[in-house]
């Protein structure tokens, strides 16, 4: 699908790039219409699965992210999920009553807190995360066995540049 997209100007964290598009905007080129039609197809369908184990989307994330890196303060968990704390404070809650995580005063602030699964929430975690294993076995067949390690680098690079878009108009 194509469409007309006059000039613009874009931020590129501290360099102005002048974007004269005088040709038509590919959208099934756009790195935007594709991230995103691909996170909604697989948020769609890993989110079924999660479902079945009790987990939502964000919450499982939540889970796999202290998982992979515990104790950690709500905000930085919000940081590494590109979310917001209010959002995931909501999710945070259910999965406290659920009892599969706690919170835990920290030893290098007292004041502060920090999340930490329990072993209820590790192990159902770990379910989640053999579900996730099998989503990307099915996600990458019939690619290249070199292109999923360079997929990942440019979907880290992505991640990172995520913050320099800020808030757009």
């Amino acid at each position: 699908m194509r469409a007309d997209n006059a000039s613009s100007t874009v931020d590129l964290g501290g360099t102005e790039s002048s974007l004269l598009h005088t040709d038509a905007f590919d959208l099934e080129s756009s790195v935007a219409y594709l991230m995103g039609s691909a996170g909604n197809g697989v948020s769609q369908r890993f989110g079924a699965g999660l479902k079945q184990l009790g987990f939502t989307l964000i919450e499982w994330l939540v889970c796999a992210a202290l998982l992979h890196r515990p104790y950690q303060r709500l905000s930085e968990v919000a940081r590494r999920m590109k979310s917001d704390t209010s959002t995931l404070s909501r999710s945070v809650e259910r999965l406290r009553r659920r009892g599969l995580l706690v919170n835990e005063r920290r030893l290098d602030d007292r004041r502060s807190v920090s999340l930490a699964l329990t072993p209820a929430g590790v192990e159902l975690t770990e379910k989640g995360i053999s579900l996730a294993r099998h989503c990307d076995r099915i996600l990458m067949h019939g690619i290249d066995e070199r292109q999923p390690r360079s997929l990942q680098l440019v979907l880290q690079r992505l991640l990172e540049n995520i913050d320099r878009l800020g808030r757009l108009p």
